[in-house]
């Protein structure tokens, strides 16, 4: 999976048109995240935003955003409910 991160990457540097570059950089955003990334995905999606992003990319950025604020409550082993 970190090649295809890498791949990713790659491709948005590559990526002449500025709003494709933004989807690219997105998509590695997320995989970076899954990876365990956090950092990396972070600048990477901030990278992104810097760019003109349509409606659907300007969601997943924004979805992203929370992802990476979110603030989790510990676990519970209560099984109460």
């Amino acid at each position: 999976m970190g090649l295809a991160l890498a791949a990713l990457q790659r491709a948005a540097q590559l990526t002449a048109d500025r709003a494709q570059r933004g989807t690219r950089l997105l998509a590695a955003a997320e995989l970076g995240y899954d990876l365990g990334q956090a950092e990396l995905a972070r600048f990477l999606r901030a990278e992104a935003e810097s760019l003109p992003l349509g409606l659907a990319d300007r969601s997943q950025a924004v979805w992203l955003r929370a992802v990476f604020n979110e603030d989790r409550p510990p676990r519970s082993t209560d099984c109460r409910g």
